[in-house]
């Protein structure tokens, strides 16, 4: 699998970490398995959450 716009790129099983910054990412499929592979796709949503310990700040 790969994402578009992110230097990620697994081949076969395994596993890898990546900082991406927020938007939206297609994930990709990127080993040939068949019929409809071509269409083996996914959208990866990614949002910036902030965080406050205090809500007065």
């Amino acid at each position: 699998m790969a994402i578009e716009g992110a230097d990620l790129k697994i081949d076969g099983d395994g596993e890898a970490t990546v900082t991406l910054e927020a938007g939206e990412y297609i994930i990709y499929c990127t080993i040939p398995c068949g019929g409809g592979h071509e269409e083996m796709t996914a959208k990866l949503i990614c949002r910036v959450k902030h965080f406050l310990k205090d809500k007065n700040v």
